[in-house]
């Protein structure tokens, strides 16, 4: 496995590079940090500061000395499944193995994010065509008119009496209370009658 790696001698520097790599659309995937950098912050401020502007950097702290237990590390910089500590002094094997572990991890973050990103937009695009069907629905549903209950008639005429004690035709009476719209035509049985009929005269 191989790596492009960048230096910096001091945390405002390493932050620094962290933030004109993220301009750049190329974040770093780790970061091996000291933990004594004199004169300027040391390595748990530099982490801090750098999980303030790209959270997903894997860390790694390394440190010959006791300057802070692990739970004055955790105090400051709160339980991260991206931090580790690197006792000095180390193998080199130990140091790539970590990178090539951290960066594989962080490469897989990225993927996760991508996946999340790609499933929220789906999700997006479906609450947002269910949401017009859901109006569509709804003006459907006010536009509907429904008869229902006792509907008093003639049983002469068929006209029919509304709430108001007037008579209507029953086509009017329907129109009026359903959306249903009528055509005129003849039934065989009514042809064969008039026809009849008309045969008499």
């Amino acid at each position: 496995m191989s790596f492009e790696v960048d230096s910096a001698y001091q945390g405002q520097e390493g932050l620094e590079a962290v933030e004109r790599a993220l301009s750049k659309g190329k974040p770093y995937a780790m970061a091996f940090i000291d933990v004594r950098m004199p004169p300027g912050w040391d390595g748990i401020e530099t982490t801090a500061r750098i999980w303030a502007v790209d959270p997903d950097v894997q860390i790694v702290i390394c440190t010959a000395y006791s300057d802070y237990s692990w739970s004055e590390m955790i105090d400051r910089l709160g339980h991260s499944d991206k931090l580790l500590i690197l006792k000095k002094p180390f193998d080199n094997v130990e140091a790539l193995q970590l990178a090539a572990a951290m960066t594989e991890k962080w490469h897989l973050t990225q993927q996760a994010h991508i996946k999340m990103a790609e499933l929220e937009e789906l999700v997006g695009e479906r609450t947002a065509t269910l949401t017009a069907a859901n109006a569509a629905l709804t003006e459907a549903i006010a536009n509907v008119k429904e008869l229902s209950g006792l509907v008093p008639i003639c049983g002469y005429c068929r006209s029919i009496r509304d709430d108001h004690d007037y008579w209507h035709t029953l086509e009017q009476y329907i129109s009026d209370h359903t959306n249903a719209r009528f055509t005129h035509s003849i039934c065989p049985a009514c042809l064969e009658k008039k026809m009849r009929e008309i045969d008499k005269i």
